[in-house]
């Protein structure tokens, strides 16, 4: 009997993940990937948080959180404009989850991040021009050697 609930609790799971965006992922420009999450129109998201500190110290390990308090939301997806592959990540949130993530991501530059939320059948976006101070992949320093920010 344990093997048949393990099965019934996995099914819900396997059929909420759906298919792999593949093209969106492999967009070759935001505007691309703009345009496959219908985004050019997109609606300003007064209540959306993007969350993102301005100026980074690397873009090694940059910490994004990005939050909705629009009534229905159903997805976010983040954009790096800097990046060949600009999509970063996509979060589908299910209807009993809080929209609100909290991710890592790397950044190859000083650009914009965006943020496009899909709520109620509509999308909206927010921006937020985030400065890399250093790129560690460039750097002369090896990683285990270089300076660590101070948290304060």
């Amino acid at each position: 009997m344990p093997i048949a609930w393990a099965v019934l609790a996995l099914k819900p799971i396997k059929a909420m993940a759906g298919e792999w965006p593949q093209a969106l992922f492999n967009a070759p420009t935001s505007q691309a990937a703009l345009g496959l999450l219908q985004a050019g129109t997109a609606l300003p998201g007064p209540r959306i948080l993007l969350d993102v500190a301005e100026i980074v110290e690397d873009g090694d390990r940059v910490v994004v959180r990005v939050m909705s308090t629009l009534p229905s939301t159903d997805q976010i997806t983040l954009l790096a404009d800097t990046e060949l592959k600009p999509v970063l990540a996509q979060f589908n949130i299910s209807p009993d989850l809080e929209p609100d993530i909290t991710t890592h991501i790397r950044l190859s530059g000083t650009g914009t991040l965006r943020a496009v939320v899909r709520a109620g059948g509509k999308i909206y976006s927010v921006t937020k021009e985030v400065k890399v101070a250093e790129m560690p992949w460039t750097s002369s320093t090896p990683r285990s050697k270089r300076k660590k920010a101070d948290p304060s």
